[in-house]
């Protein structure tokens, strides 16, 4: 496969790498991607991750201390956080390799072959199935599957790119005393009933409904609505 490492040091030609792992690669559903839809985006990028996973290891390195980039540590096992959205980094920030992160990137890269698999097989059952029904609920499930390919995939470049997971920001939910919430509703409430009674109330129905949200709010906080 030394012909893959040569591919890798060269311009990266589309087609020649296409061939490449037509000829060495394992993932049937990959390669059917790579004939029918060509060089997308998407397939770029993937054509080269997975043929540089695919070239031979490089000579062992006879040193007797390990370049600091190398991980020795064993990565425990963790869960992995579905619907994780990257944030964009802080510009000119230098890339920082978070190595208590590297164990999920390590598990990110099993879930998409799982991914693969799962994908491979509804296509299967797609070609083999007659039951519209059942056709139908696989082609979503297809398109389910990608879904979660394409973000996963984000995840994997973005550790890639910057050497750890974006952050997930919390919701920050604010809290205020019963009091003052109350009061708020009482505001809310009366500000509702003046527009009922006037002629420009544009939608009598929601206004009424906001009233009666309003005051059940303001009876589990303990207080009063004058009716």
């Amino acid at each position: 496969m030394q012909e893959i490492n040569a591919w890798l040091r060269s311009g990266k030609d589309f087609e020649t790498g296409k061939a490449l792992y037509i000829k060495y690669g394992k993932n049937s559903l990959f390669k059917s991607l790579l004939n029918t839809q060509g060089a997308t985006a998407y397939n770029i990028k993937k054509l080269g991750a997975d043929l540089k996973d695919l070239a031979p290891a490089p000579p062992a390195i006879t040193n007797d201390a390990p370049p600091a980039s190398i991980v020795t540590f064993e990565p425990p096992p963790v869960n992995v956080q579905e619907g994780e959205k990257p944030d964009a980094p802080t510009p000119g920030a230098a890339p920082t390799n978070n190595t208590s992160e590297y164990p999920k990137y390590l598990q990110l890269k099993e879930y998409i072959q799982t991914l693969y698999r799962q994908i491979e097989r509804n296509r299967t059952e797609l070609d083999l199935g007659t039951n519209p029904a059942f056709l139908h609920q696989t082609a979503k499930q297809i398109l389910s599957l990608h879904g979660k390919l394409q973000d996963t995939w984000k995840m994997i470049d973005y550790y890639d790119e910057y050497g750890h997971f974006p952050l997930v920001k919390a919701e920050v939910k604010v809290i205020r005393p019963a009091a003052e919430e109350i009061q708020l509703l009482r505001q809310s409430t009366s500000k509702a009933r003046t527009r009922l009674k006037s002629e420009g109330c544009r939608d009598v129905e929601a206004t009424k409904a906001l009233i009666q949200k309003n005051v059940q709010r303001i009876k589990e906080l303990g207080g009063t609505v004058k009716e």
